[in-house]
């Protein structure tokens, strides 16, 4: 896919979704404290570095990553943040407990995935299910970050129609 050109930060891509992670939606999410910003661990609900015994610091944000591929074949990963306009004015929750709010997500995020859901769902049980996605428009951020002292190129989702 040529999207390196270091004086581009949005591109406009036409493609299919070939996969998702995390594995299953319910876990597309972390959360973190907002009062120092450090990532909380999922088992624990409050940020024991800030002493919030009232959890009001714990905050939940929504992340997922999917894996895009054009007509030629071509792959790139994209991550789908919680700044993304696909979860805008959805609320924030952690979808492996609250069934009103991952049913709501799910609603947002189904039109990317197709039925990726189920091959994932059918690989856990050792059946194999076609994928079968459409071809979508994808509206593509990108950024240059420092990893190991060596730059890398990162691609966000920024929105997506279908064709």
């Amino acid at each position: 896919m040529p999207l390196q050109d270091p004086d581009v930060d949005r591109y406009r891509l036409v493609a299919k979704v070939v996969d998702f992670y995390p594995f299953e939606v319910k876990d597309a999410f972390y959360q973190k404290c907002s009062f120092c910003n450090k990532e909380i661990p999922k088992r624990q609900k409050a940020c024991f570095k800030c002493g919030d015994s009232d959890y009001e610091f714990l905050q939940y944000c929504y992340q997922m990553f999917i894996l895009i591929e054009d007509e030629v074949g071509d792959q790139i990963k994209l991550s789908i943040n919680d700044k993304c306009s696909l979860f805008h004015e959805l609320k924030r929750a952690h979808l492996a407990e609250d069934s009103s709010a991952l049913r709501a997500f799910s609603a947002r995020v189904n039109p990317l995935l197709g039925n990726l859901q189920a091959m994932h769902d059918g690989l856990e049980v050792g059946k194999i299910v076609e994928v079968e996605n459409p071809q979508l428009c994808f509206e593509i951020d990108t950024w240059v970050f420092s990893e190991d002292a060596k730059l890398t190129r990162a691609f966000g989702l920024s929105a997506f129609a279908q064709i």
